[in-house]
């Protein structure tokens, strides 16, 4: 299934991992239909209408809504100076996305130029921001001890670093009571941004400080956090990528894992035909109920900044997840995107008015210094 995106004269096409095709429009020359110059490309037999998102009560994103959230981005955006791009002016260039409360894709905008990794990372961060602001988050993680046969990945996790320590019998709920005990509640109360989560992934909180707490979602101990295993990112992928890493490396599931583990993936040993058995609820199936990333976080889950939750009357409503410049510029996009749509009401406390234990103030988003071109 494919999302269109037209880019001036230019026309990509984009795998979407959503459950419909992902609707798109085109920030085309100044002066183009739609405002802000954005021309909304709806042609039938080229791309699709916005989406409207499941509903939380009596609230939920309609197609009117999508489109104004991406305006919104789309303008800020124009405005703001990149980080990480060398042309002059080095204006923004990003990938923009909006979900609904359950993940599913309603709306993509993507700048000329922006890089092409971020049509995925931007879905994840907007899914991550929705996820962990729904009432049901620490719950649904919590059912993945019950879901996951973890007893076999601690079985064949035979690697040099262990992705899951042996010991622990609820290697999912961990990460939600870690939480709880430092005072974050995944239960709705908090509404929780992609800052958020990437701070609460650290492997220290604060960074830099010896002896400082762990982060309720990082890997444990310390000495095993790194850019391959960050803690609960990596467990909620963990059966399907154990199976996937199989199909192409290995004849066996604990090979497949401990090379991943120790870096060595795709070095030598066999190679097996891809059998689609993720999922299957197969002999071979680490994860026959589904598992997380098969619904809420189709594509997984991000601790890169650049996303806020979406709020209209008090009622979680979605996320919007920007990727393709710093991160700091994502937040910024995302935060203008949001624009109207930050209304928690009073059972809603936003992260950066949480302290946790220590006095530590949680992060929401972050602005960059200088962030127009000129300052």
């Amino acid at each position: 299934m494919f999302a269109k995106v037209k880019l001036g004269t230019l026309k990509l096409e984009t795998p979407d991992a959503s459950r419909a095709p992902a609707p798109s429009m085109s920030p085309d020359d100044p002066g183009a239909p739609g405002a802000l110059g954005l021309d909304f490309w709806d042609e039938a037999t080229k791309t699709f209408d916005f989406v409207r998102g499941d509903a939380n009560g009596s609230k939920r994103l309609s197609p009117n809504d999508v489109r104004k959230i991406l305006q919104h981005a789309h303008e800020a955006n124009e405005r703001l100076r990149a980080a990480i791009r060398r042309d002059h002016p080095k204006r923004s260039q990003v990938t923009v996305a909006v979900v609904d409360l359950n993940g599913n894709i309603l709306g993509v905008l993507r700048s000329r130029d922006a890089p092409v990794f971020g049509y995925d990372v931007a879905v994840q961060k907007a899914r991550t921001a929705a996820f962990f602001s729904r009432t049901d988050a620490g719950d649904e993680i919590k059912r993945l001890d019950h879901e996951v046969d973890v007893a076999a990945i601690q079985a064949i996790d035979l690697g040099s670093h262990r992705l899951i320590d042996p010991s622990l019998t609820r290697p999912y709920a961990r990460h939600v009571n870690k939480a709880r005990t430092l005072g974050v509640e995944l239960d709705g109360s908090v509404a929780v941004a992609d800052r958020t989560g990437g701070f609460l992934s650290r492997p220290r909180l604060p960074d830099g400080l010896e002896g400082a707490p762990r982060g309720p979602f990082t890997a444990l101990p310390p000495d095993r956090f790194s850019p391959f295993n960050t803690g609960l990112q990596t467990v909620l992928i963990l059966p399907e990528l154990v199976e996937f890493l199989m199909e192409f490396t290995a004849l066996d599931e604990s090979i497949a894992l401990a090379r991943f583990t120790n870096g060595v993936v795709g070095d030598g040993g066999g190679v097996v035909p891809l059998d689609d058995n993720a999922g299957d609820a197969g002999p071979d199936d680490l994860n026959p109920g589904g598992g997380l990333p098969g619904r809420s976080l189709a594509n997984g889950m991000q601790i890169f900044a650049g996303s806020v939750p979406l709020y209209e009357g008090g009622r979680l409503v979605g996320g919007v997840g920007v990727s393709g410049d710093g991160i700091e510029q994502d937040d910024y996009v995302a935060i203008e995107g949001a624009h109207g749509y930050q209304q928690f009401g009073s059972s809603v406390t936003r992260a950066d008015e949480v302290h946790i234990a220590g006095g530590i103030r949680l992060p929401y988003v972050k602005f960059p210094r200088a962030r127009f071109e000129g300052q």
